[in-house]
């Protein structure tokens, strides 16, 4: 997979979502899945990128409206290691806007009046 090499990003972003649409949502979650299952705290430390284009596609089906199950815990827990472990800015922004998407939590239910 090109993931690794961070120059793909856009390309591989543009092939899920064409993908998306072609093979329907199951197919976009496991992909999504197979990909967020290869990061880890130390491939993430030695190589932000595939995490960045986990964001991507977790991106494109929060804003489908597709339900994320448990992708959304894994990936937070990934994406708050990242930038306690302090990834590159730009990669460290990627991961955090998709976080705060997906929902981050250190902030709790935005619904708790309290």
């Amino acid at each position: 997979m090109r993931a690794p090499v961070a120059e793909w990003r856009l390309t591989l972003s543009f092939l899920f979502g064409r993908m998306l649409e072609r093979n329907g949502e199951q197919w976009a979650l496991e992909a999504t899945r197979d990909l967020l299952a290869t990061q880890d705290r130390a491939a993430v430390r030695a190589n932000p990128a595939p995490a960045v284009v986990c964001a991507d596609w977790l991106e494109m089906l929060k804003r489908k409206g597709v339900n994320l199950f448990d992708l959304k815990d894994r990936y937070a827990a990934l994406a708050l290691t990242a930038i306690a472990d302090e990834a590159p800015v730009k990669d460290r922004f990627r991961l955090g806007i998709v976080l705060g998407l997906v929902g981050d939590p250190r902030l709790g239910d935005p619904r708790d009046p309290l």
